[in-house]
């Protein structure tokens, strides 16, 4: 599992967030429609779903690993939200 939390980390994250979906090269990358490499989703299975999966995985094994990946995603959350307390639907 941490294999695949790091590649993830390493290679797929944008700045802590994630999208809904991937191709196995990368080159294609899906929210809601074609997505570019400097976005992120804030709807679920994006970002939030990657840093509670994340989450779970710290409370599983106590692997302070885990965690700081789940506050990569929290703080990519953060910096997205808007100025009224919510958030868009993705973050660029």
């Amino acid at each position: 599992m941490r294999k695949a939390v790091e590649f993830f980390r390493s290679t797929v994250a944008c700045h802590g967030g994630y999208l809904w979906r991937y191709s196995g090269d990368l080159a294609l990358r899906e929210g809601e429609g074609k997505a570019g490499p400097t976005m992120v989703w804030v709807q679920p299975p994006g970002t939030p779903t990657v840093g509670q999966a994340c989450l779970d995985a710290y409370e599983s094994t106590g692997d302070e690993f885990y965690l700081s990946v789940a506050r990569d995603a929290a703080y990519v959350l953060v910096q997205g939200q808007l100025r009224s307390g919510g958030w868009y639907y993705h973050i660029e």
